[in-house]
Parts: C-alpha cells; structure tokens; sequence
C-alpha cells in the first residue's frame, strides 16, 4: 500500500507532465485565438495545483508553511472579488 505522500509525489508528476504539455501547446497555438486561451487557463490551474502537491510533500516548519500558504489566500480571495479576471 502506498502512503500518501508517495501518492501526492505521484500526482505532482502528473501535473507537472500537464503543464508540460499545455505550456507547448501554448507556444505552438496562435495568440488571442480561443484555443490559445483556453491552454492558458489550464497551464495556469496546474502551475497552482504543483506548487500545492509541492507545498504538502516537503516538510516545513508551520511558520515558514503558513508564510508561503498566505499569498495564495490573498489571491484565492481577490479571485472570487473578480479582481484577477
């Protein structure tokens, strides 16, 4: 069986393949077409979801954790106002 943080690596690798390829895809696509943007909003989701599978496998101490975790609360928080969109 494996443990979870075996599993999370896995799924970083995974992600990481994605980005991978949609940031290719975002190279070779016509920029402004709709294609083009919609591999942006990929390429942008799985940047965050590597650094959140990155932020739960390496071990920090909790004040250098709740450092990094709070720019992306602020961020998630200006998301949802819709000042990033």
């Amino acid at each position: 069986m494996l443990s979870s943080r075996a599993v999370t690596a896995m799924a970083h690798v995974a992600v990481e393949s994605i980005a991978l390829a949609s940031g290719a895809a975002g190279l070779v696509l016509s920029k402004g077409r709709v294609g083009h943007r919609f591999v942006g909003r990929i390429y942008a989701v799985v940047i965050l979801l590597i650094n959140f599978t990155a932020l739960s496998i390496c071990h920090l101490p909790l004040n250098l954790a709740l450092f990094l975790c709070g720019p992306w609360r602020v961020s998630a928080r200006l998301i949802e106002a819709g000042a990033l969109s």
